[in-house]
């Protein structure tokens, strides 16, 4: 039945989540997306987002999925953490193999 998906844990909960592998809480964790630095790395960031996003459709059975975000205090400096966020979630749409908003 349909009450059954509450009745669990998120997926990735437990201080999980994305917040378990995307860290952007010092200032040097960013989604690079100037190819030009040495530091460039948009397209990790992208692979590694879509492989969770597909690991864990296997392991739903929706359409949608609700990505749980760690627990208390991980996200301190929200306008860094929504910065690069908003980065990632716009190039993985551009990438076209998951949509995520």
């Amino acid at each position: 039945s349909s009450s059954r998906v509450f009745a669990g844990e998120l997926y990735g909960t437990g201080g999980g989540g994305y917040g378990s592998w995307f860290d952007f809480d010092g200032s040097n964790n960013q989604v690079q997306d100037n190819p030009e630095r040495h530091d460039y790395n948009v397209d990790q960031y992208v692979d590694q987002f879509i492989q969770h996003a597909m690991a864990q459709a296997a392991d739903t059975q929706a359409d949608h999925q609700l990505w749980a975000s760690g627990e208390d205090f991980n996200y301190q400096n929200a306008e860094h953490w929504y910065h690069n966020l908003d980065k990632l979630i716009h190039y993985v749409n551009l990438n076209g193999t998951v949509n995520a908003f």
